[in-house]
């Protein structure tokens, strides 16, 4: 992009260029293109309009298996979670994928929520701070979810919220996990600005399994290891840790 409605934005920052994309629902915008090969800048006019990233994708899988994979935990993740899981139970499914890989997590609430969802009154996290204290985070019965056959898959990119309800699932016996370790990011942060703008982070709680075992640094290990091809495309043939997913819950091993 080098123009934005005529003015130049080549030496500004990536905020400052968005601050003049941006606009009112409905508004109009023309930005022009630098292209390689064009001696011209291309002009294009974009109607604004709002822009809805996608949390979770469901779908049936064959075997009459249902799939929701989650891609982040932020405010609207417990909602989204709700609405594809009743559509996807109203099919009499077999069984649950529940897809966590490269889940970077998010909002501990919105965990402990989606937990809730498949879990009977249980424990879903411990959370330990620097004096040995811990406070205990509990969820109670009477979810959609709690009853139907599960799997949760997990690789190394699985970190924070997304290991607490891979780690709350198994511990729980309510699920099995089938993928790669996770990343092993068990601590909260209070973050602290300087005189000189930068930040200082310090850990002050880390987060255990209902079982007392740390998510920090180590992460999580899966109950069945299945190492993804390098050129993985999720949901595809080569999706090995799915493919095992779907043979597990089908056959029970």
């Amino acid at each position: 992009i080098v123009t934005v409605d005529g003015e130049s934005v080549i030496g500004k920052t990536f905020d400052e260029v968005l601050l003049l994309v941006r606009g009112p629902e409905g508004s109009v915008v023309v930005i022009e293109v630098a292209r390689e090969g064009e001696e011209a800048y291309l002009p294009f006019t974009i109607t604004r309009a709002r822009f809805e990233v996608p949390v979770t994708e469901a779908e049936m899988l064959p075997g009459n298996i249902a799939y929701i994979r989650l891609l982040e935990f932020n405010q609207v993740a417990t909602e989204r979670m709700l609405a594809d899981l009743d559509e996807l139970l109203a099919q009499n499914p077999d069984g649950l994928i529940l897809d966590l890989r490269n889940n970077p997590g998010g909002f501990l609430n919105q965990a402990v929520s989606i937990a809730d969802i498949f879990l009977p009154t249980s424990v879903v996290l411990i959370e330990r701070n620097n004096q040995g204290l811990d406070d205990t985070f509990r969820v109670d019965d009477g979810d959609v979810g709690e009853s139907i056959p599960m799997v949760v898959l997990v690789n190394q990119a699985s970190a924070s919220a997304a290991e607490i309800v891979a780690g709350a699932l198994r511990d729980n016996g309510r699920a099995i996990l089938i993928g790669e370790t996770t990343f092993g990011k068990g601590s909260v942060q209070q973050v602290h600005t300087l005189s000189n703008g930068a930040e200082l982070r310090v850990t002050i709680a880390r987060w255990y399994t209902p079982a007392n075992v740390s998510i920090s640094q180590e992460g999580i290990t899966p109950d069945i290891e299945v190492e993804a091809p390098a050129d993985i495309v999720f949901g595809s043939d080569n999706d090995a840790p799915l493919q095992r997913a779907v043979d597990y819950l089908l056959n029970g091993e």
